[in-house]
């Protein structure tokens, strides 16, 4: 991938990194998109999403993890992982962590 959005599966299970220190439209969208229709990626059963370096998100970004749970469905367990007290805090007011598993 791009050297915002690192790619890697194991065991099945594919774990996506956000390099990029903001999760924003103008860093992320299209190698995002492209991760979207890698093989490996939607016929996954879980995805983790990290988001370690990470230090702000807004809402293209809130977006962007809405756009890659529609994108794969029902069938596919998202969890993001590594977000900071900020970005936890964004997720949990935006209803996210109804959405996704986050620890």
């Amino acid at each position: 991938m791009g050297k915002n959005i690192q790619v890697s599966v194991k065991d099945g299970a594919v774990i996506i990194a956000i390099k990029a220190q903001q999760f924003v439209y103008a860093e992320t969208y299209n190698e995002l998109n492209e991760v979207y229709s890698m093989n490996e990626v939607t016929s996954a059963a879980s995805i983790t999403v990290e988001l370690n370096e990470v230090d702000m998100i807004d809402s293209s970004g809130l977006a962007m993890l809405l756009k890659m749970r529609d994108t794969l469905g029902q069938k596919t367990t998202i969890k993001i992982n590594g977000a900071n007290p900020q970005i936890k805090e964004v997720l949990a007011i935006s209803g996210f962590d109804r959405l996704f598993q986050i620890s």
